[in-house]
């Protein structure tokens, strides 16, 4: 499994460098946040979201998830246990 830090200027610097204001979930997933090193606030748009977990400093310690860096707000986990679940015929999730 590898885990990729986020290079995007909305990323965060320190693990609690962006705090989430909001979370919407239609036909893409939307998140709101706030960004604290410069008081700066964000939007993400995601389109085509099989599956998403977002999870606070204090559950990221645990499980695969204990090889996160401790210097960053955004990760791509590539080739993650959980997300090979979904493998099969994704057509039917959508």
């Amino acid at each position: 499994m590898k885990i990729e830090k986020s290079t995007i200027s909305a990323a965060g610097i320190w693990a609690k460098d962006c705090e989430l204001t909001n979370l919407t979930q239609r036909k893409e997933l939307k998140i709101n946040y706030h960004k604290d090193e410069d008081d700066s606030y964000w939007i993400i748009e995601c389109k085509n979201i099989v599956a998403y977990k977002i999870t606070n400093e204090e559950f990221s310690r645990t499980g695969y998830l204990m090889k996160l860096p401790v210097d960053g707000a955004f990760f791509e986990i590539l080739d993650s246990p959980w997300m090979q679940e979904f493998q099969g015929d994704l057509t039917k999730i959508f």
